[in-house]
């Protein structure tokens, strides 16, 4: 499913309102579990990934968990790994998107 994405947060600060609806990502929501090495368990990530090519959006949602659902937009929780991660600093902060899909952000022109 296609969804327009605000990211929240930012190294696990909130970002404030105003910038944060600059940051729209468009692309489709893939959640699927799978085995993480660092952590030695199951996770479910959550992706957006744009259609043509295909690759990813934002960086991967760790846990992520639906923990919101309106007519209109849903909100998800997790964290994300920082890029400047390396195996001696594993580094990850908290993150909340909020999900609009698409087609209703197209009819209310946002």
């Amino acid at each position: 499913m296609r969804f327009d994405v605000y990211p929240v947060r930012r190294e696990g600060r909130l970002i404030p309102r105003h910038a944060m609806w600059a940051g729209r990502v468009r692309g489709d929501l893939f959640v699927i579990e799978v085995r993480d090495a660092e952590l030695n368990r199951s996770v479910r990530v959550a992706t957006i990934v744009a259609n043509d090519p295909h690759r990813e959006l934002l960086p991967p949602l760790l846990d992520a968990t639906l923990v919101a659902v309106k007519p209109d937009w849903w909100t998800m929780t997790g964290w994300e790994r920082s890029p400047e991660a390396t195996d001696a600093q594993p580094r990850a902060y908290m993150q909340s998107w909020i999900l609009i899909p698409s087609d209703i952000a197209d009819t209310e022109g946002r």
